[in-house]
């Protein structure tokens, strides 16, 4: 299970600091993402893409999951349970 950490540092000397630290201690640098406010300068740091700075990929899986059970569970009970007036034939 892969896990996130949020460190909140007072100014870029220590941002590259803790950089090095994580990457001495055996992180790549493609698991490492610098968020920071737009005046601030991020010079050689890695920065953050629009996927790592919000919850798109959890929220699409996470859509696509509950979706498609949703959908299963609903055709189920279509077939089981037909709206009056309509007959539904199945395969099986």
């Amino acid at each position: 299970m892969r896990r996130r950490l949020y460190f909140i540092l007072p100014d870029v000397d220590h941002c590259k600091q803790l950089v090095a630290d994580l990457q001495n201690a055996g992180l790549p640098e493609r698991d490492i993402h610098i968020v920071a406010r737009n005046d601030i300068p991020l010079e050689d740091l890695p920065k953050a893409s629009v996927l790592e700075k919000t919850e798109l990929t959890y929220g699409l899986e996470l859509g696509v999951g509950v979706g498609s059970i949703a959908g299963m569970l609903g055709g189920v009970l279509a077939v089981t349970f037909p709206p009056a007036g309509l007959v539904l034939g199945g395969g099986l």
